[in-house]
């Protein structure tokens, strides 16, 4: 770089890691460290930087909301930041669910590659200076476009945000079973809904709904699936919990009485998980097979065939049920990651899988399913997902 860059450091009060103050160190960057709390409303601090880093340490929940606050007021600037993440963060969904702006490393990466990723950051900071000063010049010669463009920008940024509202939280943690989740749109807002919640003191429920379909129309039919998606009933004083396929059946037959008039449908997966027996019950509906890793490597796609709900009125679903073992791993995903799961062109005798896929599968999934987001990656065009990407895995602990 020929002239030196401007990098805001957004980290609360602690050392950085030593790679990225290595990285930083050179004499190509000056660097002006703020912190969390203030780094949303701190507008002329991040206007003048070409690039940003927040670099996380100990991240409580209601930091992880400020976090996407941060992200988000950077993306509305078009400033391209870099999230140093520690390991035991990797994963989240919130390092996976921006944009291209959004660069997501571990804080055990060398200073060299951190280097590398601010060097890209802040070289193309002019050229969108430049691109930002074009548009603006096109805006006011076209007044009213700018508007009616400007308020589909705000509306599609409250969807997404709003949309983001019905997702969990937070996720059950219920020994000897650890989820991780990669949750990636195409566009402003998804197609696909997911969630992980308890059912009772031993069961947890986890699913993924594909509306087939992206954008609006697709992104609110997820926010009624939800809605209508019955894992329980009340009986007398009691509750009793909803089979899995007789979940799908009912949720089936709310989405044909909907009668929507563009012919929605959608796809799904759902599971419940009882944490002592560790039996898995799974029940699909035109959604992809889950796939079962054992420690062994072997790779198992799990449940019986199901329609798509919301074409057939009176469609029965049906579950079958596994047995896991401690070291299994189970993926449920859309089928926006199919590309990085399955070979181009399997023949007879082959193995059906991606070779990049089959080099992961010994990896914690805090490590896979960052693998999984960045082999994707590579396989499509800069900004280009043909699909919405969600991800519901878990793993047994081995005890």
């Amino acid at each position: 770089m020929s002239t030196v860059a401007n990098i805001v450091v957004i980290a609360e009060d602690h050392p950085l890691p030593d790679a990225l103050s290595a990285a930083l160190a050179r004499q190509e960057f000056q660097v002006e460290r703020i912190d969390l709390a203030t780094a949303a409303s701190s507008s002329q601090v991040l206007d003048q930087a070409d690039g940003v880093v927040v670099a996380a340490r100990d991240i409580n929940p209601s930091q992880w909301t400020e976090l996407a606050r941060v992200l988000d007021s950077l993306e509305s600037r078009n400033i391209a930041s870099l999230v140093m993440l520690p390991e035991e963060h990797q994963g989240r969904p919130i390092s996976v669910s921006r944009s291209d702006g959004l660069t997501c490393m571990s804080t055990t990466d060398s200073a060299e590659e951190i280097w590398a990723r601010l060097s890209t950051i802040a070289s193309h900071r002019s050229v969108i200076r430049h691109l930002e000063q074009e548009l603006s010049a096109f805006y006011r010669r076209q007044p009213n476009l700018a508007q009616h463009l400007g308020e589909m920008d705000e509306e599609m940024r409250l969807a997404s945000r709003l949309q983001r509202d019905f997702l969990p939280r937070t996720i059950p943690v219920v020994a000897p079973v650890s989820f991780e989740i990669l949750f990636q749109p195409c566009s402003w807002v998804s197609g696909d809904i997911y969630d992980v919640f308890r059912l009772d003191e031993q069961t947890l429920g986890f699913y993924i709904v594909d509306v087939v379909g992206h954008g609006m129309p697709a992104a609110l039919l997820t926010i009624f699936i939800k809605r209508a998606l019955q894992t329980k009933r009340i009986v007398g004083h009691k509750y009793e919990l909803i089979h899995p396929e007789e979940s799908l059946t009912l949720l089936n037959q709310d989405l044909v009485e909907q009668n929507l008039a563009h012919c929605q449908f959608a796809t799904a997966c759902y599971c419940t998980l009882n944490t002592r027996s560790l039996q898995l019950d799974v029940a699909r509906a035109g959604h992809p097979y889950p796939l079962l890793i054992k420690a062994d490597r072997s790779i198992i796609q799990l449940g019986q065939a199901g329609a798509l709900l919301g074409v057939l009125p009176g469609e029965i679903y049906e579950s079958a049920s596994y047995r896991l073992a401690p070291g299994d791993k189970l993926l449920m995903y859309s089928d926006g990651l199919e590309d990085a799961l399955f070979a181009p062109v399997a023949h007879d005798g082959e193995h059906p899988y991606s070779p990049d896929f089959l080099d992961i599968l010994d990896l914690d999934l805090k490590d896979l399913l960052p693998n999984l987001s960045q082999q994707l990656a590579g396989l499509t065009p800069p900004g280009r997902l043909r699909d919405d990407m969600t991800v519901v895995a878990l793993q047994i602990d081995s005890q």
